[in-house]
């Protein structure tokens, strides 16, 4: 029986030598997590877009204004939790862990308190000039989602850097874990073939279900460890404020980045119908099948990329980080053909006939996501070897100049405008993302299909990575 308060060796600390093992279980638990995940958020999507017709426009901005919010209030917290924790695990005293999850855990309950009534301040003095009252209308749902949302992306990382890879899988991720979603999806599926659901009553289902996972999320951590805010304590201030520096780079990166399609969809309520961003909503949801593939490999190998990176085995992370890109990007090919020949099919069969005539939207996106899929995980690649200032100065410059033009292509050319400079701008950003890291680290991490890479890629990796990785040089 584990002592409360104390941190259980066998759970959360594991010898250098166990790398091969416990990338193993990683890579086997975002499997499940990232496909359980993705198949409940295409359902839940499917039934929304059915359930509320022409209101999925709605619904896509009320959902956008809340993952803005997140991002914003996270500030890139996860990430430098996790990364404070594997730097502990590097000096192979998980007790040094304490402070930072700890402290990760305060922040995060400052900044929601901090932007949620900022938020609900300027909705409500906005009030009907804001989307026709729409975010006033759904605050309550808005800012219970936001809080239960943000704590469940932070606890996902902080099991990932204890090795709970099962926990994580339910419950990381900007969108919602397994638990989020698939609460949610258990509820509303039976209500809509019964009676339907409306937007009110869908919100209210995620928010509820955001929140019961936060809640079982955050009691499995206190069985782990002792959870104990000190504010006043010059302690925790200085950690405190050392946290919130060094992720407020990935914040901004975050919002110019993986974000940007939220700001997107807001920009998009003031110029286009709100069918038209229904349209590129379900569009854009359904692409993530094409990331998928990435997303879930870089869950798998992004806590190994510190360890890699401290130990200054450029040769290692490389191969890992190629290898990772070049199953991806195999996996996503097949799906990139099926929305290139037949999207407009798969639309009506996703979502209805009411978006079957947008199949020209999924192509557009499909290519600008499949080539952020071939460049590899560039963006992780910076953050978790500690360039991520050097990022967000890039990513603000390339949201910048799309911000400023994207009024304008939608203002002329309507939703064939705001799509098209969408995709380019992914990639452009992606291209120069590489560069970048080509210039701090000196690897590459795009996909290489020759076969003596795919096969060492889908062995055990590190070991039999290094043992025979050729150099940089060999792999260009």
């Amino acid at each position: 029986m584990m002592e409360h308060g104390s941190v259980d060796a066998s759970e959360v600390s594991a010898p250098r030598s166990d790398f091969s093992n416990r990338l193993k279980s990683s890579a086997k638990w975002s499997v499940i997590g990232r496909v359980g995940t993705l198949s409940a958020s295409l359902f839940a999507t499917a039934l929304l877009a059915r359930a509320l017709g022409p209101a999925m426009g709605d619904y896509l901005i009320v959902y956008s204004a809340l993952m803005l919010m997140t991002t914003f209030a996270l500030s890139g917290l996860p990430l430098s939790v996790l990364r404070g924790m594997r730097l502990a695990r590097a000096s192979r005293d998980m007790v040094d862990a304490l402070p930072v999850v700890n402290n990760g855990i305060a922040v995060l309950l400052a900044m929601c308190i901090t932007m949620g009534s900022m938020f609900g301040l300027v909705v409500w003095l906005l009030g009907s000039h804001c989307y026709d009252g729409l975010l006033l209308r759904y605050l309550p749902q808005i800012l219970i989602w936001f809080g239960a949302a943000s704590l469940n992306w932070l606890l996902g990382e902080i099991f990932r850097g204890y090795s709970q890879f099962r926990w994580a899988a339910m419950l990381e991720g900007q969108f919602g874990g397994l638990g989020t979603i698939g609460g949610f999806v258990l509820v509303a599926t039976p209500l809509y073939f019964t009676r339907g659901i409306n937007i009110d009553e869908a919100l209210w289902l995620q928010s509820a279900a955001a929140l019961v996972s936060a809640v079982f999320g955050f009691r499995r951590l206190t069985s782990i460890q002792p959870v104990r805010f000190q504010f006043r304590s010059g302690d925790f201030r200085s950690t405190a404020w050392a946290l919130y520096k060094d992720s407020l780079p990935v914040a901004i990166t975050n919002l110019t980045s993986t974000s940007i399609w939220y700001i997107e969809m807001l920009m998009a309520g003031f110029w286009l119908p709100r069918s038209d961003i229904a349209l590129y909503g379900v569009a854009k949801q359904l692409t993530r099948v094409v990331s998928q593939p990435l997303r879930l490999v870089n869950q798998s190998v992004l806590p190994f990329v510190t360890d890699l990176h401290m130990e200054n085995d450029r040769v290692g992370m490389e191969r890992l980080l190629r290898g990772s890109a070049t199953i991806a990007t195999l996996l996503a090919l097949p799906l990139l053909i099926a929305m290139l020949l037949i999207p407009g099919q798969l639309l009506r069969i996703c979502y209805g006939d009411l978006y079957a005539d947008g199949g020209w939207v999924l192509q557009l996106v499909a290519i600008g996501t499949f080539v952020s899929v071939c460049v590899g995980g560039t963006g992780l690649t910076l953050i978790m070897t500690g360039h991520q200032s050097a990022q967000m100065r890039l990513a603000i410059l390339i949201s910048i100049v799309y911000l400023l033009i994207a009024p304008v292509a939608m203002n002329y050319f309507g939703l064939l405008g705001l799509v098209g400079l969408s995709s380019l701008m992914v990639i452009v950003r992606s291209i120069t993302t590489l560069i970048m890291v080509h210039a701090k680290l000196q690897i590459w991490t795009l996909a290489d299909f020759r076969w003596s890479v795919i096969k060492l890629a889908l062995k055990r990796p590190r070991r039999r990575f290094a043992a025979s990785s050729p150099s940089s040089k060999e792999l260009i």
